[in-house]
């Protein structure tokens, strides 16, 4: 505003620039225009403020007619700031090659979703049903046979121990002289040690069955592995990963897209 160049000389602050002074050139504005401004112009005491509202009125218009011109250039500009800020984004979408990055995404979000997985587990589960009965039954037999197999071969260590000992008293017998001592300790010594080698057999006999009942478990086992795979391919045939194995991966482009402003095709040329 040039109101505070009209009144001549002084230092400091204008009056123009003080709330007052111009609450009251705005009522000697409206004076002027009530009375066509005669009167005050006569009045010494009043003239001043008068020229500061002449200069008010023209610093208004000139204050309207810049907002005008800035308004007019801000239109004028919005549509080629506009064109250029598409062309430079459309620019910077084909060099990232965010086609495709946007396929990439919506692949992956489709596994997530994906129920082939859910089911192919069902279906797995459902048909190794029957065998998994089998190879409990088995497992159990065959832990069975390896307890009794276990339980003889205690006894037997335990019978050999009596028949050793019966036998060395029926030695200190024969040296003795006592003969019918000596019959009857070495015969319970006897009977005994064959009791024992019976026992051994069983023992053995036993853990062979075990040992057999636990390859025909782990062969169960197998075919039991071939059904659920094949129900599963039937319900996922394409393999698709369930998503607690996708989850650690994120689908985004190279960081070198953005710092250093290579292309999507210069990254992936030779890894295709």
């Amino acid at each position: 505003c040039g109101c505070d160049k009209v009144e001549a000389g002084g230092g400091g602050e204008s009056p123009w620039q003080t709330p007052d002074m111009r609450f009251f050139v705005l009522l000697v504005a409206v004076a002027h225009a009530a009375t066509g401004g005669a009167e005050l112009q006569a009045n010494p005491a009043v003239q001043k403020y008068f020229k500061w509202t002449q200069q008010l009125l023209q610093d208004a218009k000139e204050a309207r007619a810049a907002a005008a011109m800035y308004e007019k250039m801000t239109r004028d500009a919005v549509p080629e700031v506009t064109k250029d800020v598409a062309k430079r984004a459309y620019t910077n979408m084909l060099r990232s090659g965010v086609k495709k990055w946007a396929r990439a995404a919506w692949d992956f979000e489709k596994k997530l979703v994906d129920p082939r997985p859910e089911k192919a587990a069902e279906a797995a589960a459902k048909a190794f049903g029957p065998w998994q009965k089998d190879i409990d039954a088995y497992t159990k037999a065959q832990s069975e046979y390896d307890g009794a197999a276990q339980l003889y071969a205690l006894r037997v260590e335990a019978d050999q121990a009596s028949a050793n000992k019966i036998m060395t008293q029926a030695h200190q017998a024969a040296m003795e002289g006592d003969t019918e001592t000596w019959k009857d300790l070495s015969g319970q010594a006897t009977i005994l040690a064959k009791q024992a080698e019976g026992f051994a057999a069983t023992a053995r006999e036993y853990h062979g069955m075990a040992h057999r009942l636990r390859n025909a478990a782990i062969a169960l086992q197998g075919d039991g592995g071939k059904a659920a795979a094949l129900a599963a391919w039937g319900a996922n045939p394409m393999n698709e990963l369930p998503p607690e194995y996708l989850y650690p991966f994120t689908v985004a482009p190279p960081i070198a897209l953005t710092e250093t402003g290579a292309t999507h095709s210069l990254l992936t040329k030779g890894k295709q």
